[in-house]
């Protein structure tokens, strides 16, 4: 239980950075799409109307570019979702294990207290034992000296 515990708890831990890994990535992703986003701000303020037909295809390049990185960025919240739904499936896990182990834990008490009773009831019963032997061995005494009178 406690290897299994264990185990659960390096899953999240690696779960954790990973997820923290990701948000870091998040981050740059969004940091780039927002520095682009005001990059072609900019050129679109620079460019005159002579210039707008021989840019379109500058245009239409960029605009792919920002479509692959929303792509990206969204294909990056999947993954950190999926990140998060394992955090909180392993943290289920080691609640339920967690509980599992203090049953565990109790049966094993309870059968502690249940052998240290047998232990004693062996312990009386041998002392019982030896009682009625000893009672025997009087009656044994008593018998023969009843037969001697």
């Amino acid at each position: 239980m406690k290897a299994q515990k264990s185990g659960k708890e390096q899953q999240l831990d690696i779960m954790n950075k990973q997820y923290q890994q990701l948000e870091s990535r998040l981050d740059e992703i969004l940091s780039r799409i927002a520095k682009e986003t005001e990059e072609i701000k900019d050129l679109e303020e620079q460019l005159t109307e002579g210039q707008i037909a021989a840019n379109e295809a500058l245009k239409k390049d960029l605009e792919g570019v920002i479509s692959g990185l929303q792509e990206y960025l969204g294909t990056i919240k999947g993954q950190a979702t999926q990140a998060q739904n394992e955090c909180r499936k392993l943290r289920d896990e080691k609640e339920t294990l967690l509980q599992r182990l203090t049953e565990v834990e109790q049966e094993r008490d309870q059968l502690e207290i249940v052998a240290m009773d047998a232990e004693n009831m062996r312990k009386e019963l041998a002392e019982l034992e030896s009682a009625l032997q000893e009672q025997h061995e009087v009656n044994a005494s008593l018998q023969q000296t009843q037969g001697d009178l």
